[in-house]
């Protein structure tokens, strides 16, 4: 069971959400029947991923790792998928800072994040994948996938916006219907936070040497959806199906896009969740009412889920689609 603490009540308003955690049963909820059998290639460098694709290792007697990025589609559906594994003997600091992708893989652990996009075509850029403790870390440039931009819409990127172009738009659903939806997936790892408060990166790091099995798994599933009345969009939706493997007892959540946080939490702060034995994983979810308006204007923005410690010190994160619109006044 969880036990979800530091946010306010519910409440329904012109600006609203909702915070409910329920149990799941295994193999259902938010887009697990596809989810559920996904999983970085075990060899980086063969199996499917195209010509656009980009795959490397690093080694630089400390420390090694190997990383891929990739697209492919299925059930007419477009996904971009990057994954990076680490290699040294013991748990190490990865953070793959444009994908925001980051956290404490052990020997042979992955990390990856995924998503759906609608864009036409691919393009490879340049990104940097930082690795060891924060204050001695390194850098590598790596190759990376992303949805391809048209050339008037770059000089509009922002911080997060590059990651993903834009949602595949439906004209024909029905009033009251759900409407396009994102979905992002990612799993990372990430040291028990109680165990590690107050710590350095570099003090982290020699914990995890000693204690191994102190990195736990994290597995999430983000949706952002929509739904429509008379036509227009009125209402977006948040939806996080998570599970934790390993021995943490307790997780915080905090979504870097303050309002997101709110929409989702009802709070400013991380919130916690207390852990112990369950059959299954939990969902949290959240819905904001928004002006009315068309499909074709809604906008895609891309944040972090963030994982934290008492201390709010980031132990791990992943990036999340979701759409954005204006809020009644």
């Amino acid at each position: 069971m969880v036990r979800i603490s530091s946010f306010g009540q519910a409440r329904r308003a012109r600006l609203f959400a909702t915070v409910t955690l329920v149990a799941l049963l295994a193999g259902s909820g938010l887009g697990v029947a596809y989810a559920s059998s996904f999983s970085c290639p075990s060899d980086f460098f063969k199996g499917e991923y195209n010509k656009d694709g980009a795959a490397g290792s690093i080694n630089d007697g400390s420390s090694a790792f190997e990383y891929k990025s990739w697209a492919w589609e299925k059930d007419n559906t477009k996904y971009i998928c990057h994954c990076v594994r680490n290699l040294s003997a013991n748990p190490t600091h990865i953070d793959w800072k444009e994908i925001g992708l980051s956290g404490w893989p052990r020997l042979h652990q992955t990390l990856f994040a995924m998503y759906s996009y609608d864009a036409k075509g691919v393009e490879k850029r340049d990104t940097t994948i930082e690795y060891g403790p924060v204050n001695n870390s390194k850098n590598q440039i790596v190759p990376t996938l992303y949805p391809k931009i048209a050339l008037e819409e770059k000089d509009k990127l922002d911080k997060f916006a590059d990651r993903v172009i834009s949602a595949a738009y439906d004209g024909n659903d029905q009033d009251g219907s759900e409407g396009p939806s994102h979905l992002s997936i990612g799993r990372i790892a990430v040291p028990d936070s109680e165990a590690v408060a107050g710590m350095t990166d570099e003090e982290i790091e020699k914990y995890l040497a000693d204690n191994n099995d102190a990195v736990s798994e994290f597995y999430m599933e983000f949706r952002s959806a929509t739904s429509q009345s008379d036509g227009k969009i009125t209402r977006l939706t948040f939806d996080c199906s998570y599970e934790l493997k390993g021995d943490s007892k307790r997780i915080g959540f905090k979504i870097a896009d303050p309002a997101l946080q709110r929409a989702v939490f009802k709070s400013d702060q991380p919130v916690f969740a207390d852990m112990w034995t369950f059959g299954g994983p939990m969902t949290m979810s959240g819905e904001l009412e928004i002006e009315a308006t068309s499909v074709d204007k809604i906008k895609t923005e891309t944040s972090l889920m963030q994982i934290v410690g008492e201390d709010d010190k980031v132990l791990g994160s992943m990036p999340i689609v979701y759409f954005t619109g204006q809020v009644p006044k």
